[in-house]
């Protein structure tokens, strides 16, 4: 299994609708499931959100730049490797036709 890319939310979402749940990889389920995060307050981009939970660990996480990723961005695009690139090639192919699926396979995907 020789990873190919990654798969952004917009390719989960189509590959989604046509194959479902069980059609995609694993990471586009969160991806899927978890609302955008918009970062709407410019200080929130910047320093530690409110958090009610553990204020002094957001604090944490958020200073001194130790951290490559902010936490509230810290969900990155799933991975596809070419097992997985295949898989859906065929389950695409089977339900739209290899002219329909080769439009909705991941650009990672080599077709």
């Amino acid at each position: 299994m020789t990873v190919v890319g990654t798969i952004n939310k917009s390719e989960c979402k189509a590959v989604h609708s046509v194959l479902g749940d069980k059609g995609i990889p694993g990471g586009c389920l969160s991806v899927l499931i978890n609302p955008d995060d918009s970062l709407e307050n410019p200080k929130d981009q910047k320093v530690h959100r409110n958090s009610w939970l553990w204020p002094k660990l957001a604090r944490r996480m958020t200073s001194g730049g130790k951290n490559k990723y902010h936490p509230s961005q810290v969900e990155q695009d799933p991975q596809i490797d070419s097992l997985q690139c295949e898989s859906m090639l065929a389950a695409l192919t089977a339900k739209l036709g290899e002219a329909e699926a080769k439009k909705v396979l991941p650009s990672a995907c080599p077709a």
